[in-house]
């Protein structure tokens, strides 16, 4: 019997049939689990330093170009490129698709810190880190105000950012823009000379105008204080 002829003479059987597979259908769909942002990780590391107040050739010369050549010898690298801006190098390792990027990761933070030695001083640690969905931003927010760019950075960042990490959920809130305040040191040459001081001297006094020592401590009953 052809299933034209069973569905002539058995009609019922056919609507029972088709019933059941919408039905199993309809139950299929609702216990799907959707996910809107899946998770995924590439085969990318990515090694990031700041190196603030340098200029794009001076952080070229002494940074980029120093981690570029350790992480060459990086097992399992198909591709390596970098790019180097005022205060900030970042270098990108492309992964052969049989290369684990977490072995990878730990291979590149062994040569990072063979060479960390070497960099300058005033750089802030390369950081390692593999492309990963999940360190994707998943909100931006943009803020304006009448205060002055100094004034308003300080707000952001003391005020709005801790409360926006307090969030539940939230791992991490990056401000991006903006002018942090700085103090500007303006150097008169023939004053130096007459002083018969060095830029040197002058640094060491700056650096050590805002270091505070503890050189007693006083107990009272209601807190431990630090007399300086």
């Amino acid at each position: 019997m052809s299933i034209t002829e069973l569905a002539i003479k058995r009609p019922l059987l056919i609507t029972v049939i088709f019933v059941t597979l919408i039905l199993f259908g309809i139950i299929g769909y609702n216990s799907l689990s959707l996910n809107l942002l899946p998770k995924f990780t590439t085969n990318t590391i990515t090694v990031s330093t700041t190196y603030s107040g340098a200029s794009p050739e001076e952080v070229l010369t002494s940074v980029t170009k120093p981690l570029e050549d350790a992480l060459s010898s990086v097992e399992g690298i198909d591709a390596i490129s970098s790019s180097s801006q005022e205060g900030s190098s970042s270098i990108t390792l492309e992964l052969l698709s049989s290369v684990k990027s977490s072995d990878a990761q730990l291979d590149a933070e062994r040569k990072v810190k063979q060479v960390l030695s070497t960099l300058p001083s005033g750089i802030d640690e390369p950081v390692v880190s593999r492309m990963s969905s999940d360190d994707m931003p998943i909100f931006k927010m943009s803020v304006s105000s009448n205060l002055s760019d100094t004034k308003l950075y300080d707000l952001v960042d003391k005020e709005i950012k801790p409360v926006l990490t307090n969030i539940p959920g939230v791992s991490d809130v990056t401000i991006i823009g903006g002018t942090q305040r700085q103090i500007n040191v303006d150097i008169d040459n023939n004053k130096l000379k007459a002083y018969k001081l060095s830029l040197l001297d002058v640094n060491t006094a700056v650096s050590a105008s805002g270091t505070s020592f503890p050189v007693e401590k006083l107990k009272t009953k209601q807190a431990d204080t630090h007399l300086i």
